[in-house]
């Protein structure tokens, strides 16, 4: 009965707070805290959304090729709203669409950590000859 209520509780207080958010961004601010995940860009600069099937893992000791720059940090958590744990491909789906979102090519450096995964997003820096 407790987690009805606070289903029910969330789901008010986010229509609600839906009034008072820009336009643009309540649907993603409400989509992301639905669904316990979150983007933080670590630049002013705007970059424009990427194809999030483009989007690569480099996990480990692993790093990429080229030079690149950090451009947010991306965060999930491994369970849903109810508290079922997710399944790795749905996290890693999510983790993908997040960097998109914000122009990233790539994720790196990810801290698993109880309930949460994050990790940097980074852009691959164009080299002009």
């Amino acid at each position: 009965m407790r987690l009805i209520s606070f289903i029910v509780l969330t789901i008010v207080s986010t229509t609600l707070l839906n009034g008072c958010m820009v336009k643009n961004s309540s649907t993603h601010t409400t989509k992301h805290f639905i669904n316990q995940q979150n983007v933080t860009a670590m630049t002013k600069q705007k970059y424009p959304p990427k194809n999030p099937s483009h989007v690569k893992f480099y996990s480990g000791a692993e790093r990429p090729q080229t030079p690149y720059r950090v451009i947010g940090v991306a965060t999930v958590s491994k369970y849903n709203l109810i508290g079922k744990p997710r399944n790795e491909e749905i996290v890693n789906d999510m983790m993908k669409k997040l960097a998109a979102s914000i122009g990233g090519d790539a994720l790196i450096n990810f801290n698993h950590k109880d309930e949460i995964i994050r990790a940097n997003v980074i852009q691959f820096r164009r080299i002009l000859l």
